[in-house]
């Protein structure tokens, strides 16, 4: 934690939390996630079911925070387009192709559709399915976070 005045002081009050706190808060946040995997997973367009599925969450919680992290797409979803190939992949999503030498039966190039179904592309519209449950659901996941939090340090300091 650097950046900003005292990082070092609330890195160490973060490291104070006690335990008991830290495990219902993340036990709230896991809950939180698969919610929102679930509301994810009902917005998403179903063709061949990869979309649906690639749609995950993960516990990324360190010593300074604790977090959980929900994703789309991936392997899953990546695909290659047409028979542009070059001496590494390269993911159109990422940049472009500079500096890379094309070769005959080289890696080709792949495109990640998860992408192209949440922001649309030139040949489809947006069809969003990762952002609009995250907003609906955001307001109410914070106040459940929040008051897990307040009963564990209720329950953490009135014990005896």
């Amino acid at each position: 934690m650097a950046g900003f005045k005292n990082a070092k002081r609330a890195s160490r009050r973060l490291r104070a939390i006690p335990p008991g706190v830290r495990k219902q808060v993340r036990a709230r946040l896991r809950s939180n996630a698969a919610e929102l995997v679930v509301s994810q997973r009902g917005f998403a367009p179903v063709e061949d079911g990869d979309l649906r599925a690639s749609i995950r969450f993960s516990d990324t919680s360190n010593a300074n925070r604790i977090a959980m992290t929900v994703e789309a797409g991936g392997a899953r979803t990546t695909r290659a387009i047409g028979s542009r190939t070059y001496d590494s992949e390269v993911n159109i999503n990422s940049g472009d192709t500079r500096g890379r030498k094309k070769l005959a039966g080289g890696k080709s190039v792949t495109y990640d559709y998860a992408l192209g179904q949440e922001f649309g592309t030139e040949d489809m519209p947006a069809n969003p399915f990762f952002f609009p449950p995250y907003r609906a659901k955001k307001k109410a996941f914070k106040r459940t976070r929040n008051k897990a939090a307040k009963d564990a340090i209720g329950a953490a300091v009135t014990k005896p």
